[in-house]
């Protein structure tokens, strides 16, 4: 009875982590190599599907994954991604659904060169999936 009662509790406790938003109007500032560093203004014009459950995350663009991107949820709306190609190339996202619907978005390219940039993005929940 206590092995059944333990696992109902661990099945209900990863259950209630899981959370899934459709994010949109994604809009912000970046400062890339390309434009010499000053700063312009970005955004993107598809939806994301940000999800997390317990520890596991997973963020795609537009039904797209983000190719090489690693995903880990910090909490239920904090999500941290890193992606690697090589000892040179690196990219660093960060994430928070706050609760009332905005979203943080930031992201640091490394080793792209005209790519090579760091952004801020602000966005908003559409809906929950």
């Amino acid at each position: 009875m206590k092995q059944f009662l333990t696992a109902m509790f661990l099945f209900i406790s990863f259950g209630a982590t899981a959370e899934c938003w459709v994010v949109g109007d994604m809009r912000g500032i970046s400062y890339s190599e390309r434009n010499n560093f000053h700063p312009e203004e970005d955004g993107f014009s598809g939806t994301f599907i940000i999800k997390t459950n317990g520890e596991d995350a997973s963020i795609t663009y537009s039904g797209t994954d983000a190719g090489g991107m690693a995903y880990k949820a910090l909490s239920k709306n904090s999500i941290i991604g890193i992606g690697a190609n090589g000892e040179t190339q690196h990219v660093i996202d960060s994430w928070v659904i706050h609760p009332t619907g905005t979203v943080l978005m930031s992201k640091t390219i490394s080793g792209y060169g005209n790519m090579d940039s760091t952004k801020a993005f602000v966005g908003k929940v559409k809906r929950k999936c």
